[in-house]
């Protein structure tokens, strides 16, 4: 009987584990995640601390994000969870890290949304435009005058989407006049997202003519002022220029947006009960005529599962297969690896 895909074979596992004792710095790693993820967590941090401690950056964030998950329900530990994410932030220098660790502070056992927010508020006037974003997204229900504020200083910072939050906070509020002077600038670039919604902040106004008709394409996939790049490669189904703009997209300040893009798409698209791969996964059918068409369906796409993308070789997991075969990129959840299959 075969063994499910999900699962390393005892080959698999024979080989990873006398690598791992030869000192493979790769099969350490890899035999380590897969040991977290089945719930081994002392056997996993025999491989996985010294890793760590060494600054491996996959190995601090497997530790760091399998703590924080296990924090949720346990505040025993929280601790080691900021322990390895402000590792984590110090290995990638990159303060925003310590914006994610404050997200994840709200959802732990002991509730530390207080300070959670303080730490945010710290990084947003040191100059994080993704701080600032999350304090927004925070304010937009029980502040949204604030709201608005955070969202103008990530735009001030450098943040290309905050624009189009900061537009549909106003209108929200019923500022439409202000709304129409967001969206204005966008719209006449030729931004379709920033027409449609100029055009809402025009006529709530009571006026006519003054705004640019939408233009009529193809459905929009896109969230809220996403690079076009990323949202442009799903309309489309460009499927390596996809699989890349995610990767850049998931290092980079737009990552939250990428990722609720990309669930977005996954819960649009709805799941398969008899789809046997495990989590989301990523359909890529070549058509020799019409080009290679991208499909994505499944459940939530995990932090992990995306940051993963970025370690993946794109080039031989999406290539077309040459008898035009249907290639299933998909995430498997038990070993931490992008696989492909042909069918």
């Amino acid at each position: 009987m075969a063994m499910p895909a999900s699962e390393l074979s005892p080959e698999e596992q024979h080989l990873l584990r006398a690598a791992a004792e030869r000192g493979d710095v790769f099969a350490r790693f890899r035999l380590g995640k897969g040991l977290l993820d089945r719930g081994n967590r002392e056997e996993a941090k025999r491989w996985l601390v010294p890793l760590a401690e060494a600054d491996h950056r996959e190995a601090v964030k497997a530790l760091a994000w399998s703590a924080s998950r296990l924090a949720r329900t346990d505040s025993a530990y929280e601790a080691e969870a900021e322990h390895w994410l402000r590792r984590e932030a110090r290995v990638r220098q990159d303060r925003d890290v310590l914006v994610a660790m404050a997200v994840e502070m709200r959802g732990w056992a002991s509730g530390r949304a207080a300070e959670a927010e303080q730490l945010v508020a710290g990084l947003a006037h040191e100059g994080s435009a993704r701080a600032a974003g999350q304090l927004a997204f925070w304010d937009e229900d029980r502040d949204p005058a604030a709201a608005v504020q955070w969202y103008r200083l990530a735009m001030e910072l450098g943040d290309t989407s905050a624009w189009s939050f900061l537009g549909e906070c106003l209108s929200a509020q019923g500022r439409y006049a202000e709304a129409e002077a967001v969206y204005r600038p966008y719209a006449d670039a030729g931004d379709s997202f920033a027409r449609r919604k100029l055009q809402e902040a025009v006529r709530a106004q009571g006026e006519s003519g003054t705004a640019p008709e939408p233009e009529q394409s193809e459905p929009e996939l896109r969230v809220g002022g996403l690079p076009d790049a990323v949202a442009t490669a799903v309309i489309t189904a460009a499927v390596l220029p996809f699989l890349q703009a995610v990767a850049t997209q998931a290092a980079g300040d737009a990552y939250a947006k990428s990722r609720a893009l990309i669930n977005r798409v996954l819960h649009r698209a709805g799941s398969d009960d008899a789809d046997p791969c495990q989590g989301p996964a990523l359909h890529l059918v070549h058509d020799p005529h019409t080009g290679t068409r991208l499909e994505l369906r499944g459940g939530e796409l995990s932090d992990e599962a995306l940051h993963m993308l970025t370690l993946a070789d794109l080039d031989a997991l999406s290539a077309p297969d040459r008898q035009g075969r249907t290639v299933t990129v998909y995430w498997d959840r038990e070993v931490g690896l992008w696989r492909r299959r042909v069918q």
